[in-house]
């Protein structure tokens, strides 16, 4: 009788390993949050296209660079470099891409061309743990 208690005592050991091994070796970065608002040019009028890149500030801390397609009103939900929804928490650039077409660089390109580098764009986003919403990214074209 002890020799099958023993036996039971090890299969359900044997049965919750994988369990201990799933639990204990969790993904250490941070969990993604939700990050959405709208784009505005000057006067508060919408931009109604391109696509937002965020670069992070720290990508050693779990950070990945991250993006947002601008919606035809201006508005804009972040998704992560997998393609998942919210992005990790902590600080990020945010540069602003338009698509070039056969007729050459797209003409919004121009008006907001330092929002288009890494090295001049005054875009920044500071993302906490619960996530942004409402966030209003302003433009200022470069003639105004």
């Amino acid at each position: 009788m002890i020799h099958m208690h023993r036996r039971t005592a090890l299969c359900r050991a044997w049965l919750l390993l994988p369990l201990a091994v799933v639990v204990g070796c969790g993904d250490s970065r941070p969990r993604n949050t939700g990050v959405s608002g709208r784009i505005e040019v000057s006067g508060g009028i919408p931009l109604g296209e391109g696509k937002l890149v965020l670069i992070p500030d720290d990508p050693a801390a779990g950070q990945r660079p991250a993006g947002a397609t601008i919606a035809s009103d201006g508005t804009f939900s972040c998704y992560s470099a997998s393609g998942g929804r919210g992005i990790p928490p902590g600080g990020y650039k945010v540069m602003v891409s338009f698509a070039s077409g056969m007729a050459g660089p797209h003409p919004l390109r121009a008006a907001f061309k330092k929002y288009t580098s890494l090295e001049s764009t005054p875009l920044r986003l500071d993302v906490p743990q619960g996530g942004l919403s409402n966030v209003v990214l302003q433009l200022q074209d470069e003639a105004g």
